[in-house]
C-alpha cells in the first residue's frame, strides 16, 4: 500500500497558535533577526517554504553550512520546543536533498517526513508540496508520483473545513517571474486554483498577498535572504523588505494571514517587527 505521508496531530489549532511562514531563508545572515521577530510575535510554529540553503543546498549532515547557517540561528526557538516544518526549494535540489529528511529524523523539532506531506489539525488541514517536481521538466517521474499521492491525500482530508496548501513556487507573483512556468501552471491551475482556501509560496523574494481567484487566496513570503522589486499594481498588498507571514485561527473555519516586515540595522542586527497588512481567509475545504 502506498504511503500517504499524513500526520494526524489529534487536535485542532487553537486561536493562541501563531504560525510563522517564510521562504528563501537560505542561511541568510539576517536569520537571527528573523528568530527574534518570530519570538516577538509569539510564534508557536515555523514553516519554511523552501530554498533552505543558498546557493547549493547541503552536502549532508556534516556540512558545516547546516550548523552555522541553519541550526545555530534558530537555536533560541529550538530551545523553546518550537517545531519547524520544512519543504524544499529548487536551490536545495542542487545538492543532497535526502540530508534534509535525515535531519528531520534526527532532530526533534524539525518535521519533514517526506518531500511532500499532509497534516490534519481537527477540521483544518495543511498540504505541503514539493513544487520543484512540477517545475523541472526532467523530474517527470517524481511529478507523476506526487500527483498520484496528491489525489490520495485529498480523499483522506476531504472532510476538512479549511484547507491550506504550501509550496515553494507561486502561481501568481508581482515579483520578477510574474507567474509560474507553463509546466508548473498545469498542476497549480488544475489542482490548487479554486480547489483549496489558500496557497502560500516562496521563491520570488517578495512579501505579498497576490489576489483571491476562484475562492483561493494566493500569498508569497520569500524575503528571508534576497529582496526583489515588486509591481504593486499586480497585487493587493506587496512589500520589498525582509518579512514573513503569520497564520492564526480566526472565527470558526477561518484564518487570519498577516504580513510582517522585519527591521535590521546596517549590521543586520534585529531592530523590530511591524505588521503591515492582514487578510481573513474563509474556509471551504478541499474541492
Amino acid at each position: 500500500m502506498k504511503e500517504n505521508w499524513l500526520i494526524d496531530h489529534g487536535k485542532s489549532l487553537s486561536e493562541d497558535e501563531v504560525i510563522c511562514l517564510v521562504g528563501d531563508t537560505g542561511g541568510s545572515i539576517v536569520m537571527p533577526a528573523f528568530a527574534s521577530a518570530f519570538e516577538q510575535v509569539g510564534c508557536t510554529q515555523v514553516r519554511l517554504l523552501g530554498d533552505l540553503m543558498y546557493p547549493y543546498g547541503i552536502s549532508g549532515l556534516d556540512d558545516p553550512e547546516l550548523k552555522q547557517r541553519f541550526l545555530a540561528p534558530f537555536e533560541p526557538l529550538f530551545a523553546k520546543d518550537i517545531p519547524f516544518y520544512l519543504i524544499l526549494g529548487n536551490h536545495d535540489y542542487r545538492n543532497n536533498t535526502e540530508a534534509w529528511l535525515e535531519l528531520a529524523r534526527q532532530h526533534p523539532q524539525i518535521i519533514m517526513p517526506n518531500y511532500y506531506y499532509g497534516e490534519r489539525w481537527g477540521d483544518m488541514c495543511f498540504i505541503s508540496l514539493d513544487t520543484t517536481h512540477f517545475d523541472k521538466l526532467y523530474r517527470l517521474g517524481q511529478r507523476f508520483e506526487q500527483g498520484r499521492w496528491f489525489k490520495r491525500i485529498k480523499k483522506e482530508l476531504a472532510d476538512s473545513k479549511l484547507a491550506i496548501v504550501l509550496g515553494h513556487h507561486p502561481l501568481f507573483s508581482c515579483g520578477p517571474h510574474d507567474h509560474a512556468t507553463p509546466q508548473l501552471q498545469l498542476f497549480l491551475r488544475r489542482h490548487i486554483l479554486g480547489r483549496c482556501d489558500a496557497y502560500l509560496a516562496g521563491h520570488e523574494h517578495i512579501l505579498s498577498y497576490e489576489r483571491e481567484a476562484r475562492d483561493t487566496h494566493f500569498f508569497v513570503a520569500a524575503t528571508g535572504y534576497h529582496i526583489a522589486p515588486v509591481n504593486e499594481s499586480k497585487a493587493i498588498h506587496a512589500n520589498s523588505e525582509y518579512g514573513f507571514l503569520t497564520l492564526q485561527k480566526a472565527e470558526a473555519h477561518a484564518v487570519c494571514i498577516s504580513g510582517y516586515t522585519v527591521q535590521v540595522n546596517e549590521h543586520c542586527q534585529y531592530q523590530g517587527v511591524t505588521k503591515v497588512w492582514q487578510q481573513i481567509v474563509q474556509g471551504q475545504g478541499l474541492r
